[in-house]
């Protein structure tokens, strides 16, 4: 057996290229993202999941699962599942306690760009399972 096995190197090697090429192809949005210092997200839907996040993770409203906000006047469930966003705002709220004077939003919008490094060790183990 040799010091770097073979079998571990060449997954290793596609992971880290798949891996950057995602992440560099995600950063593709940041200047639509980063607007005069501030950022902001890009669409409807992840302004809602970006305010829905922030007000778990740094807001007086915590995580909720009915919105008063939307659908007015009545409000509504949310039927997009929970985990992502309860994620989102720990790792947010964590990078918030470490550095307070920071936008949150900043540590937020570059959430999804690595988190397709994970996209990519899962379709890689998918790959390695199935043959």
């Amino acid at each position: 057996m040799t010091l770097v096995d073979r079998r571990f190197t060449i997954p290793f090697l596609v992971w880290l290229l798949t891996g950057t090429a995602a992440v560099a192809i995600s950063l593709n949005w940041m200047p639509a993202v980063a607007v005069d210092g501030s950022f902001v997200p890009v669409g409807p839907d992840s302004f809602y999941h970006a305010r829905r996040i922030l007000d778990a993770a740094i807001g007086d409203t915590g995580f909720y699962q009915f919105d008063h906000r939307i659908h007015m006047p009545e409000g509504s469930m949310l039927t997009w599942p929970w985990a992502y966003d309860g994620l989102c705002a720990s790792i947010v709220a964590a990078f918030h306690r470490l550095s307070p004077e920071r936008d949150p939003m900043e540590v937020l919008v570059l959430i999804p760009v690595y988190a397709a490094l994970l996209t990519a060790a899962l379709w890689l183990t998918l790959v390695r399972v199935l043959g």
